[in-house]
């Protein structure tokens, strides 16, 4: 009946109807189905509103639509003249919808997206942050740092509705970026020199550690929202947390290192072969030296993600293929 009806579809109605078939499982939807939906939309997004196009373009991605280049330009071109009227949801699902279909926007198209962002920030949730972010890292372009760093602001201040996937994807999106609270040698840097004698060179440092407090006390923020939210996250969400909090050179108290050692303990089984890959990477880059009692456990946890070897498979002891592993 959907199939029937979709030539008399208006922008209201076909939105809805779409996003309601991407929720399906993917067996149930046909593609010429999909292939229908998305010329429809073509034909009635100019009338759509900027949640209208977001929705299509979101549900569209999901169900794995590829977006003609004609379809992509008028969907851009139409988000883009109604891009004033967006708010930070339709901003959220845009990008995410965007990245989800592979879209690459021109650099212009992005600089006029980021400029709304910058707008609404005071009014986004953690989730349409998440979304919006995370879209932004899948899209490869690069975020002006003062943007990064209130977006940070605005993460921070959303946190205690966060949920600790929003939070932990946030986080990680926000070092894919660029975001940083500074490293060792850029904190190096803030210490005066020998020749610094100038009043204009001493103000410039006074700047500089300005800016690097600043960093502190934002980065303080930030962790103290985290912390409650450890122990309520799966193994998955702690990784990327870590992983994204190494990106961005945090370097958390040792009690909120102990916070999240513990809560990754009894999840480490959780974990794959690559996110405990990831798990061992964003320790090294913290510098966090676990515990014994924690390296075994992750130990434990890796022993179960290696292949099992079959008798036939491994290798006579003084054979030519000794020291290769079984299948080389």
């Amino acid at each position: 009946m959907a199939s029937r009806l979709m030539p008399q579809l208006g922008p209201r109605d076909l939105p809805p109807l779409v996003a309601a078939a991407a929720r399906l499982p993917l067996a149930r939807v046909s593609k010429p189905w999909c292939v229908a939906a998305m010329t429809r939309a073509h034909h009635t997004m100019h009338l759509s509103t900027s949640h209208g196009i977001a929705t299509l373009t979101w549900a569209l991605a999901r169900l794995g639509v590829k977006f003609r280049p004609d379809f992509q330009a008028k969907l851009l071109q139409e988000f883009k003249a109604k891009l004033h009227t967006a708010n930070p949801r339709a901003l959220g699902v845009m990008v995410h919808g965007l990245a989800g279909a592979g879209a690459r926007p021109d650099g212009l198209w992005v600089g006029v997206y980021l400029a709304r962002v910058q707008q609404q920030l005071p009014w986004f949730s953690g989730r349409d942050l998440a979304m919006t972010l995370w879209g932004l890292v899948q899209l490869r372009h690069a975020v002006p740092p003062p943007l990064l760093s209130a977006a940070l602001v605005r993460l921070t201040a959303t946190l205690p509705q966060c949920s600790g996937h929003e939070a932990s994807l946030a986080v990680w999106a926000l070092g894919k970026l660029g975001h940083t609270f500074g490293s060792s040698s850029s904190s190096s840097s803030s210490q005066p020199s020998p020749a610094a004698g100038s009043s204009r060179e001493r103000q410039q440092q006074r700047a500089r550690q300005e800016w690097h407090g600043g960093l502190g006390k934002q980065q303080r923020r930030l962790l103290a929202g985290l912390k409650p939210k450890l122990a309520g996250m799966s193994g998955r969400d702690l990784v990327t947390l870590l992983y994204g909090l190494a990106l961005q050179h945090a370097t958390p108290p040792a009690a909120w290192q102990g916070a999240a050692l513990a809560a990754l303990l009894p999840r480490l089984r959780q974990l794959d072969g690559q996110g405990l890959s990831n798990l061992l990477l964003a320790l090294g880059l913290l510098k966090w030296q676990p515990g014994r009692q924690w390296q075994l456990a992750f130990w434990e946890a890796l022993v179960t993600q290696l292949p099992v070897s079959h008798p036939a498979a491994v290798p006579q002891a003084g054979s030519a293929a000794a020291g290769q592993s079984p299948g080389s």
